[in-house]
């Protein structure tokens, strides 16, 4: 999986959120099935447009098309890189960086690390 583009569906037990990442090929089979059979409004996303699809009770669909909503690309126009799933977490205090404070209550040493 590693490497290669999968596409990943969410969905809603209760209060868990249950995730599958599925390569292109099966993502778009499983997207036809829920249009079909479980969902009447669709909302995707992607880089270039929001596309919403509707299904009446008749089961007529209408697409429609607009800007998107989502972060725009990079600057200059390149593609902004991929979200990283191991991102570096942000602390009050930074990580193994000392706080003279901290050394001065013998709760961190010289070297940044927990006493």
């Amino acid at each position: 999986m590693k490497g290669e583009l999968h596409y990943q569906f969410e969905r809603f037990a209760g209060a868990k959120a249950l995730h599958q990442n599925l390569a292109p090929a099966d993502a778009a089979d499983e997207l036809l099935r829920l249009v079909q059979a479980e969902y009447r409004q669709t909302l995707l996303k992607t880089p270039e447009n929001d596309i919403q699809i509707l299904v009446s009770k008749k089961g007529k669909a209408a697409i429609l098309r607009g800007a998107p909503t989502a972060k725009a690309a990079g600057a200059g126009g390149v593609a902004a890189p991929a979200p990283s799933h191991n991102r570096t977490k942000t602390y009050v205090l930074p990580e193994g960086e000392p706080v003279p404070f901290l050394e001065a209550l013998g709760v961190m040493t010289p070297r940044g690390k927990s006493a």
